[in-house]
């Protein structure tokens, strides 16, 4: 189903899910713990799990699991390959989407109703906080879009609010929320949010003192400001937390890039390169 699903910056759970539903396949957003997959597995289910590549998304699809090894057997639909996940892999994989999941109930019917009611009684049931970031990734911006792109980002920020509600610590809503307040930001101009955002920034910064994704918000306000050697010292925050993330060094190239540094720009480039 890759190229129904697929967007530029991953896979979209939204995507995965409007694709089943049109199949006429019941499926749940899930909080994809290591306990709840392996009760999916018992009941010969198979569950769709993200994987966190900074912001973007990867999937796959967790199939059955050994107890005695403490692994999880995955599909990568990207190589076609079984994998051995550890059961901790679970818990950081898709730490900043809230370790979402799809679990793939079949199609609907008799057996199907069946199989629901004892997917309830495991505790496999729709997060409704997951639902809702879904609905947030359907509705950002995007070119073509007839919607006016304030009350896309309006309705973003109310849908964030209302998952933290449900889950505070939820990062990707946090995440979500920023981005759109900073868009809006862009678009109105006011003193008084800038002032807002920026003491949210401060928030996220000592609320998730080791992830990256802070830093990579604040690098984007500073790019926008075009002040690029502060940019950069932030994207290296980013880096310093999360050294795999090819983006963080594509962005200090462009950084150097923008102020003259050429050499550095290279460097920067070069090891996003040998990252990806």
């Amino acid at each position: 189903i890759a190229e129904e699903v697929k967007r530029e910056r991953g896979t979209p759970m939204y995507e995965i899910m409007a694709f089943l539903t049109a199949q006429n396949i019941k499926a749940r957003r899930i909080e994809a713990t290591p306990e709840r997959l392996r009760a999916a597995i018992d009941l010969k289910l198979p569950v769709i799990v993200q994987e966190e590549y900074s912001t973007t998304a990867h999937v796959a699809v967790i199939t059955g699991y050994d107890a005695s090894l403490g692994l999880f057997i995955a599909a990568d639909p990207a190589t076609h390959r079984p994998l051995l996940k550890s059961f901790e892999w679970t818990e950081h994989a898709g730490d900043l989407f809230g370790n979402g999941g799809v679990i793939v109930l079949g199609r609907e019917g008799v057996e199907t109703e069946a199989i629901e009611k004892k997917a309830d009684e495991l505790g496999l049931v729709e997060s409704r906080h997951l639902v809702l970031l879904d609905e947030c990734d359907r509705l950002r911006p995007r070119a073509g879009s007839d919607i006016p792109e304030n009350a896309v980002l309006e309705e973003v920020i109310r849908l964030c609010d209302e998952a933290l509600t449900l889950e505070p610590m939820f990062k990707l809503a946090w995440h979500r929320r920023f981005d759109a307040r900073n868009q809006l930001l862009r678009l109105n101009g006011h003193h008084s949010a800038r002032e807002a955002l920026l003491n949210e920034l401060h928030e996220l910064r000592t609320t998730f003192p080791g992830d990256e994704w802070p830093h990579q918000l604040h690098a984007h306000m500073l790019f926008d400001d075009r002040r690029f050697d502060e940019a950069s010292i932030e994207y290296f925050e980013a880096s310093r937390r999360d050294p795999g993330d090819a983006d963080n060094h594509q962005a200090m190239g462009e950084c150097s890039w923008l102020v003259g540094d050429l050499v550095a720009a290279e460097e920067h480039l070069l090891a996003s390169m040998a990252l990806e």
